[in-house]
């Protein structure tokens, strides 16, 4: 299920220069922070979400328990991307239903950046125009394989060495539940956690379809390690 596809970790910042500076710490994305807090701005704004629920308990005529999300990390709503650029800012910065982490593909499989078999893929949110090939960075120069090449680089690189334990204790650890998710602005809704919802316990079958919906669309928060 594309729920629990395997997650792998935005790990770069850096998606308009010419060449790639794995020298440079702001080259890389704040690994001790969800994507949902990778700037002050947004930060408050899902904070302020956070309280609003725990204030109210919902949002419109929904009943809902505190949360900074109500997407997931690990499925977006919109699931094609044309532009790397573009995925990151909202993933980052721009789109409040957008907290998206990468999967493994990134990382080893250039082919899927190429729209080898033209398909139909739809079109564009802004503009309307067919999504095919992805555009990548300049520093990859358009071509799928040195990406994939360089973003491995990346990822086997001293500063993420240093620092990607931060970012599994958001996704795999402590940081997972309770005050330690609470402060690191990484609480999503209660129906992505394993053991919060027993489908067989709800007895009324449009708050079941409901849930299965929200566990299916939205994603599922991984088994702490």
């Amino acid at each position: 299920m594309i729920n629990q596809h395997p997650v792998f970790p935005w790990i770069l910042a850096d998606y308009t220069s010419s060449s790639l500076n794995l020298e440079k710490p702001e080259t890389f994305r704040k690994l001790a922070l969800p994507m949902g807090a990778q700037t002050e701005s947004r930060k408050r704004d899902f904070i302020e979400r956070y309280l609003s629920l725990e204030e109210f308990g919902a949002i419109g005529d929904e009943r809902m328990k505190p949360a900074h999300y109500m997407t997931h990390y690990s499925s977006a709503v919109v699931r094609t991307f044309w532009s790397m650029h573009r995925a990151w800012l909202s993933a980052s910065e721009q789109s409040r239903s957008d907290v998206r982490e990468l999967t493994p593909e990134f990382y080893h499989c250039p082919e899927f950046l190429k729209n080898l078999n033209n398909l139909s893929l739809g079109s564009r949110q802004e503009g309307g125009d067919p999504v095919g090939d992805v555009q990548l960075p300049p520093w990859a120069h358009g071509d799928p394989r040195l990406f994939v090449e360089l973003h491995r680089e990346a990822l086997e690189s001293d500063f993420v060495s240093e620092n990607i334990h931060k970012w599994i204790d958001l996704i795999f650890g402590y940081k997972q539940r309770g005050q330690a998710a609470l402060d690191a602005v990484n609480v999503f809704q209660e129906v992505s956690y394993e053991g919060t919802v027993s489908l067989d316990a709800i007895d009324d079958e449009r708050e079941r379809s409901s849930v299965l919906g929200a566990m299916c669309n939205w994603g599922k928060t991984r088994i702490r390690a």
